[in-house]
């Protein structure tokens, strides 16, 4: 037996090779999936520069997929960079790490901790040990990078009433009138929630200020969540938020000794809306109209615009309001088929003063983007899936983002 080892040796690698072969290519011929824009009427520049994220699935099959008009890219088969680069929020870091790489090195990456504009470049997150508990140990890190000059500020501040929280999170920066300003949600040990506003001085590295926005109370029936409303994905200057809270109350309650478990859904019992104002430190109690949608999952904003989208019977009506001039402007309705399942809701984003909107039909999907100050439509398409094999023809596809190159 020992004759003839090199040659079972041999065959036995030639038909794991051959066989990795094989499994590679059936593999790769059914990830190569392909999602391509036809389309129906508009201009075909609209979708030149666009990006949708989706993700795409079969059987055990998962695929993130970055989706362009030139290409499909599955976002699984990338290396880290490439992901970091070329993910969610390419936009922001796709161009930090070409200009700021050594700025980023270290550093959470949500847009949320950082600010940019022409001059700075601001980074501010929390240091230390966020398990522990209460968060006794943390602290502001934060680093100023002066885009002129080239010097760089580096410091650490404590945070005031640290040991309130369970958790704490940073939701923005924005640096107004010379002065850092970080909104940091706090979830307090035994329940609610606050939002504040910690103000820096930044030619003397300190804590000049700490203003609590909106707090939240949580009793054994009934709790308050608070929803912030921006433009999640954007570094660049932004001057107000729409703060939403929603009020629920547990409908039935068992007490089993030291435990209490809870039955059944919680009512929504109360909601309101703020708008806050950051260079004014203004927060303005904002009356919707009761016809239009309370959830959040139907508000953005972008610039100083608050968008409401709402189905009608025509397709989707959109409400604005300006926060500058603090009024309504007129409805505008985009008429559109929409699935009469009012579960099915089609994927909504305002961005570039346009509406685009990505719905499920019973061929795939489509694809409307509309001009939000005309009511015009600029395009609509279809969003087909190609390289399928006939096997893999009930799938699922869910669009979650929408960015622009």
């Amino acid at each position: 037996m020992k004759r003839y080892w090199k040659s079972i040796l041999l065959c036995s690698l030639s038909i794991i090779v051959v066989g990795t072969f094989y499994i590679q290519s059936s593999f790769a011929d059914q990830t190569n999936i392909q999602i391509k824009f036809d389309r129906v009427k508009g201009d075909e520049n609209e979708v030149k520069d666009l990006i949708l994220y989706g993700d795409y699935s079969v059987g055990n099959l998962y695929q993130s997929l970055k989706i362009t008009s030139e290409e499909t890219i599955d976002q699984n088969q990338q290396s880290f960079l490439q992901r970091m680069t070329t993910g969610r929020f390419a936009p922001v870091f796709k161009d930090l790490m070409k200009e700021h790489k050594g700025f980023l090195r270290g550093k959470e990456l949500s847009p949320a901790n950082y600010y940019e504009n022409e001059n700075l470049l601001v980074y501010a997150g929390l240091k230390g040990d966020s398990n522990e508990y209460p968060m006794r140990n943390i602290k502001f890190d934060i680093q100023i990078f002066n885009k002129k000059s080239g010097k760089k500020m580096v410091f650490q501040s404590d945070i005031p009433e640290k040991e309130k929280y369970s958790f704490m999170n940073v939701e923005d920066v924005q640096v107004i009138n010379g002065e850092l300003k970080v909104m940091v949600r706090g979830f307090g040990i035994h329940g609610g929630e606050d939002l504040r506003y910690y103000t820096f001085n930044i030619d003397e590295q300190k804590l000049v200020k700490d203003e609590t926005i909106v707090s939240t109370q949580t009793t054994e029936k009934r709790w308050t969540d608070i929803r912030i409303i921006h433009d999640y994905n954007s570094i660049q200057p932004q001057n107000h938020y729409l703060i939403l809270t929603e009020t629920y109350e547990a409908q039935r309650v068992q007490e089993n000794g030291e435990m209490t478990s809870y039955d059944g859904e919680p009512k929504l019992v109360e909601n309101e809306a703020f708008v806050y104002r950051i260079d004014k430190n203004q927060l303005k109690k904002l009356e919707i109209p009761d016809e239009l949608p309370q959830s959040g999952e139907s508000y953005s904003i972008v610039d100083s615009t608050i968008f409401i989208h709402n189905r009608s019977a025509n397709g989707i009506e959109v409400n604005q309001y300006d926060m500058e001039k603090e009024e309504w402007e007129n409805p505008l309705t985009f008429e559109l088929p929409l699935s009469a399942n009012k579960k099915d809701q089609p994927y909504i984003k305002f961005m570039n003063g346009k509406m685009y909107l990505i719905r499920s039909t019973s061929n795939g999907h489509t694809l409307f983007i509309g001009d939000v100050k005309t009511g015009e439509s600029l395009y609509e398409g279809n969003l087909n899936v190609k390289n399928q094999r006939d096997v893999q023809k009930e799938y699922q596809l869910y669009f979650h983002e929408v960015n622009s190159l």
